[in-house]
């Protein structure tokens, strides 16, 4: 099928939606972080696939399929220039800049000098003043012309580049222009034109050591840092070489003067470049302490780098500068048996993930609540008794820290269980028996005879990777299922738990309300919903509907906030959506549907998380369609033990699926629906 893929075909397999990107990946041959590549090809975000796209293109020219590495490279700036063009200023010219590069230096590596120049026109204009891939496009540009036998056009270049002013970063890109191009001349000659004159290789050969010799000035500078920490790294692109010791001693000291040098000058992206060297050196040398301080040291960069970004576009780029990095983390840190530190990382990485996702224009994870979560999540957990259970998974191995109601946190040992196997336990989940055990909570049989999580107190599970698509209600452990020893509610982070537990808790008795009807398609400041309230009589939750009123009239916050489900000509996706979208402040409440809307699991999760960063404090619906008799009793039985008698919601969560179970004999498609995210007070 890849055989006469062309960048066009390619683009329009990525307009056809995520499924069709993803399974483009998949048959690609093998390249490094081709699993990184399919999932982030599956995320229905343009620049995702992109990146993704940007990715192979980077492996198949190391592998066997550069021809395809172009077209690939191709592609992927196509998506990434109409997303630029869609959304103004998110998608940063160096980002653009280099995807255009790895298709100039490939058909350079292809020898096909005459497409590769054409090429290196069409961007040079675009990205030619572009500082971090601008200088390496006029070397692909002047390799294309030496290829060509244009040694006058390609030696004149040369000089120009040489007597213009430099500063000490261009500096070191004329450098490894020099270099690239008398490495480059020898190949060239073989299959330069007959008529060429050979002469005129060794003048090219000559300006390009001229220019080495003229910016190597010896002393300790930006270009020679940066020349370090590029020379210690290229170990890596061999795999032999990168298992030999002294070889790795040698580059690891290189990289320390390096990032030293560097951190002093407060060239901080460079230094994260050398630290990640650095890292790899100490792993590979089985120093693990050395390779968690190096990461601890790159993770701090990239905090500080994410506080300087405007917007969340810009901050996810920081992050994907470095995909591996929490994983690398949590790994080091867990092989140390430093639960704190690996509670910090996890929540650290999903408190960025939370504010990015829901497209928080200033990073609050800046602020008190994204201190180090071991330094405040224990006493969040006592004031809320809750045990807080944090999963994070990576492609072959699942970690999990409990921080228990006592404030005590627990590393249990890894989940020798990764992101492929949870993805086929979660395809089948629809099919389990209602017994089913998972090796993800095989922990808790230890933890639970240690009475260290004591039986009928809650669970507040964060999720991540392929588990965020489980339905935990119906998982075992111990020979039971967890709703029969525990209340299980959901969170996406300790930051999000922090954020909707951030006021006290309330009655559901105080304000209810009840939205049916909700004109979509007016303006929104003059929209008008169909309102009922509850009340309280005799234990029981009585509802009275009362005349339309426009939106901005409604009080949203400290309430309860039901959609139902009933006759409406708006679908609950389009009700919900237009609240999300029109109300600015739900703090202190609580929502409830009484049927999920058509959107997946993941898209449901995104619509919750948006309904929190407004303040809400909880959110509770089924992640699947019952019948409306099992949703009416539900949340009649939610209700009233809530509001008439004083439970918690976890604990009124977990009494009407039991009833439901128990008293109604309904299958697990029916009380293991309905979950609740956020605060369980």
């Amino acid at each position: 099928m890849l055989e006469s893929t062309g960048h066009h075909e390619i683009v329009k397999v990525f307009h056809k939606g995520p499924d069709f990107a993803r399974r483009f990946i998949e048959s690609c041959p093998d390249f490094p972080l081709k699993e990184q590549a399919e999932q982030l090809a599956q995320l229905d975000v343009p620049e995702a696939g992109a990146l993704a796209l940007s990715m192979a293109s980077t492996g198949l020219f190391l592998g066997t399929r550069p021809d395809l590495g172009v077209e690939v490279a191709l592609a992927a700036h196509e998506l990434l220039r109409e997303a630029a063009d869609r959304q103004g200023s998110g998608i940063q010219d160096f980002t653009l800049s280099g995807v255009a590069l790895q298709a100039v230096q490939g058909l350079n590596t292809l020898r096909k000098y005459e497409e590769a120049l054409r090429l290196a026109s069409e961007m040079l204009p675009l990205y030619g003043d572009e500082p971090k891939n601008g200088p390496s496009l006029r070397l692909a540009q002047i390799l294309a012309l030496a290829g060509l036998g244009e040694l006058d056009e390609a030696r004149a270049q040369l000089e120009r580049e040489r007597n213009a002013p430099h500063t000490p970063l261009t500096a070191l890109l004329m450098t490894q222009i020099a270099a690239s191009v008398s490495s480059t001349l020898s190949p060239i000659t073989d299959s330069a034109p007959p008529s060429a004159d050979s002469n005129y290789y060794t003048k090219l050969r000559d300006v390009a050591d001229k220019l080495s010799a003229t910016l190597d000035t010896g002393e300790m500078n930006e270009w020679r840092a940066l020349n370090m920490v590029r020379d210690a790294t290229s170990i890596f692109l061999d795999p032999t070489v990168a298992k030999d010791p002294d070889k790795l001693r040698s580059s690891l000291k290189e990289l320390e003067v390096a990032a030293e040098w560097l951190r002093a000058h407060q060239m901080i992206d460079h230094e994260s470049d050398a630290l990640w060297g650095i890292y790899l050196c100490y792993s590979r040398l089985d120093d693990i302490a050395g390779a968690a301080a190096a990461l601890s040291r790159l993770r701090n960069n990239v905090t500080a780098a994410r506080q300087l970004s405007s917007s969340p576009r810009q901050r996810t780029e920081v992050v994907a500068r470095f995909p591996h990095l929490y994983a690398a983390s949590v790994a080091m840190l867990s092989q140390l048996e430093r639960p704190a530190d690996v509670l910090d990382v996890i929540e650290e990485a999903k408190a960025n993930a939370f504010v990015d996702d829901v497209e928080l224009e200033r990073d609050w994870t800046t602020g008190a609540s994204a201190d180090r979560a071991s330094r405040w999540l224990p006493e969040l957990a006592r004031r809320c008794g809750t045990n807080y259970v944090s999963y994070f998974v990576d492609s072959d191995v699942t970690v999990v820290v409990l921080v228990a109601k006592d404030g005590r946190i627990h590393l249990p040992g890894p989940i020798r269980l990764g992101e492929r196997n949870l993805q086929a336990i979660v395809q089948s989940a629809e099919m389990w028996p209602v017994d089913t055990e998972l090796p993800v909570f095989d922990w808790l049989r230890p933890t639970l005879e240690r009475a260290l999580v004591e039986s009928g107190s809650n669970l507040c599970i964060a999720a991540h990777g392929a588990l965020i698509d489980l339905p935990m209600q119906r998982a075992g452990v111990g020979g039971n299922l967890l709703i029969d020893a525990f209340s299980v509610t959901q969170t996406q982070s300790a930051y999000a738990l922090a954020m909707a537990t951030r006021l006290d808790s309330f009655s559901a008795s105080d304000r209810l309300l009840i939205v049916g009807n909700i004109d979509v398609t007016m303006d929104p400041r003059h929209a008008r919903a169909d309102i009922g309230l509850g009340t309280r009589v005799n234990d029981q939750i009585v509802w009275r509907t009362e005349p339309p009123r426009e939106i901005g009239e409604v009080e949203w916050r400290h309430c309860v906030i039901h959609l139902d489900d009933e006759g409406h000509k708006e679908s609950a996706a389009q009700r919900l959506q237009f609240l999300l979208e029109n109300v600015q402040d739900f703090s202190g409440s609580h929502f409830s549907l009484e049927q999920p809307p058509d959107l997946s699991r993941r898209e449901l999760r995104s619509l919750t998380l948006r309904f929190l960063a407004k303040g809400g404090s909880s959110f509770l619906a089924p992640s699947w369609r019952v019948t409306k008799e099992i949703s009416s009793v539900f949340f009649r039985l939610f209700y009233n033990a809530w509001s008439a008698h004083g439970a918690s919601r976890a604990a009124a969560l977990r009494a009407a699926s039991l009833a439901i179970r128990d008293e109604m004999q309904g299958s697990s498609m029916d009380w293991a629906a309905f979950e609740l995210t956020g605060d369980m007070r």
